[in-house]
């Protein structure tokens, strides 16, 4: 599995707006296809948030997705934020989300960041293991999350 910027696989974009169209949608249900699709490819033109990565199979075959966001749909004031993680049925339980997730981390620490946070319906547990912390709950759509950070830079 290789791990890259989406702006290195621009071809990907229609299938990762589907993937969190799909995934996501209930959380932001006012978000079309459309839009995700905007905002991935205006993503690829930045250096810095929002940025996406892709994991790839060996022969280049997208996998999964993460994203780091500046802002999400809870706790405006905290930032930055990883999001959209997304792995493709077939290729679940190889650590693909995990990869992603640690590869995010290092990518907001070169950035500069001291903390990440995300929120979670269902993989508390995945996330915890990887050393994030639990610091809040809340509801997103109606849907209950966990609210999480972890450092990714000692200062």
């Amino acid at each position: 599995m290789r791990i890259c910027r989406l702006s290195d696989r621009p071809d990907a974009v229609p299938l990762v707006a589907r993937w969190h169209h799909a995934a996501f949608g209930a959380l932001n249900p006012s978000r079309t296809l459309a839009q995700r699709v905007k905002w991935l490819e205006d993503s690829l033109q930045g250096s810095d948030l929002p940025l996406t990565l892709l994991a790839c199979t060996a022969d280049g075959v997208p996998a999964g997705c993460a994203s780091l966001t500046a802002g999400t749909l809870t706790h405006a004031h905290l930032t930055p934020w990883l999001g959209l993680v997304y792995v493709r049925p077939e290729s679940r339980l190889a650590g693909i989300g995990s990869a992603l997730a640690l590869r995010a981390a290092a990518e907001c620490s070169r950035s500069g960041h001291a903390r990440l946070h995300l929120f979670t319906p269902r993989h508390e547990p995945l996330y915890r293991k990887l050393g994030w912390a639990t610091f809040d709950r809340a509801e997103v759509n109606a849907v209950p999350v966990a609210v999480m950070e972890k450092c990714v830079r000692w200062t």
